[in-house]
Order: structure tokens, then C-alpha cells, then sequence
């Protein structure tokens, strides 16, 4: 892992297995000598101490220098504002990250959960062992009830959650609901599968 960042001066090794790259990640320069070209993916993230707007505009730039320098690389970015995904994706973000959304229902669902759940608890322990996955719908479950894939998935040690169909997110669908060609199955599934 390669750490770039301008605002830090150095960064114990030690206590990090990161290679730490002093500089501004939207200079070719700086992007070269973190080796770009054969980098396998790119987290850019948000520098709190500037204002959201400023911040955002930073991370756009970057992913425009990112972009120009490796452009088939997946670019995971942090936008702050809303209004600013739009921009972000067309400098060539593969996928936005706002962590202003999840802290705003993470704080949420802690004031109003259930008695007996413990939100941020159980997320933390779910996303340190799970991951989510995209599956496309076989020729052969077109057609099939929701509630006749979940078995077949369990085996394979994946459980469906829910599904996308036409951008839309159906989390916890109904067990009747008739799955459709260009549905994708949303599961959990443990890292090493």
C-alpha cells in the first residue's frame, strides 16, 4: 500500500506496512513516483480539515490526475456533498464513498433501534468478515421466485439480502417477488470465498 499525502511529514513505519509518499496526490510527478501505472486500485479520500466543498474539489482533481495517469484503474472516492457525485463520477470514479450518509443513519438506527440490536456494533463485526457481492441472474433462476435462489446461494455460502433491478435497490424483497432478466442478487459472502 502507498499512502500519499502532503499534509503529514512522515509516518512511522513501524506501526504502519504502508510505504508513505510525501506530496500532492494531483501532480503527475508524485503519482509517477508512487508507480501509478501499476497500481491495482485507488482510494482517494477527504481532507476533513477543509471545508466540504474544497475538500470535494481536491478529490475531484485528484481522480482527474489518477484518471489520466492509469485510466482502466478502479478509483474509490470520498465525496463530502452530495451535489458533487455527479462531478465525481464523470472525472472517472468507479465508486463514491459518503461517509456523511452512513454516519447520518449509523446515528440513526443507534437512537432508534431495537432494544435488543446493536447497530454500529454488529456492522463493524459483519463488514470485518463479510463482504457484499453483485451476482447477475443465471438463465435458469429468470423467472424464479426470490425465495427459491436463497437456498441454492446458502450452500454456496453466500446470503442474499436483496437485489437491484432497473438502479434500484430491493433489500429484504418480498419471498414471492419474480426475479427478472438484469436483476442482480445482492449477498454476503465471507472473504476468502
Amino acid at each position: 500500500m502507498v499512502l500519499i499525502d502532503q499534509t503529514l511529514n512522515f509516518l512511522n513505519y513501524k506501526d504502519y506496512p504502508v510505504h508513505f509518499l510525501h506530496g500532492n496526490p494531483t501532480e503527475d510527478n508524485t503519482l509517477r513516483k508512487a508507480n501509478i501505472t501499476a497500481a491495482k486500485c485507488v482510494l482517494v479520500s477527504s481532507d476533513f480539515s477543509e471545508e466540504e466543498r474544497k475538500a470535494d474539489n481536491s478529490t475531484i482533481l485528484t481522480i482527474v490526475a489518477v484518471r489520466g495517469n492509469n485510466p482502466k484503474i478502479p478509483i474509490i472516492s470520498e465525496i463530502l456533498s452530495k451535489i458533487q457525485i455527479e462531478n465525481a463520477l464523470r472525472a472517472g470514479s468507479n465508486t463514491i464513498i459518503r461517509s456523511n450518509d452512513f454516519m447520518s443513519a449509523l446515528f440513526y438506527h443507534e437512537l432508534y433501534h431495537a432494544n435488543n440490536a446493536t447497530p454500529f456494533e454488529d456492522i463493524i463485526r459483519l463488514l470485518a468478515s463479510q463482504q457484499f457481492c453483485h451476482i447477475p441472474l443465471s438463465e435458469s433462476e429468470i423467472g424464479k421466485k426470490f425465495k427459491s435462489v436463497l437456498l441454492d446461494y446458502i450452500n454456496e455460502r453466500h446470503i442474499l439480502i436483496g437485489l437491484i433491478r432497473n438502479k434500484e435497490y430491493l433489500m429484504n424483497p418480498s419471498p414471492e417477488l419474480l426475479l427478472k432478466k438484469g436483476d442482480l442478487l445482492i449477498s454476503l459472502s465471507f472473504w476468502d470465498n
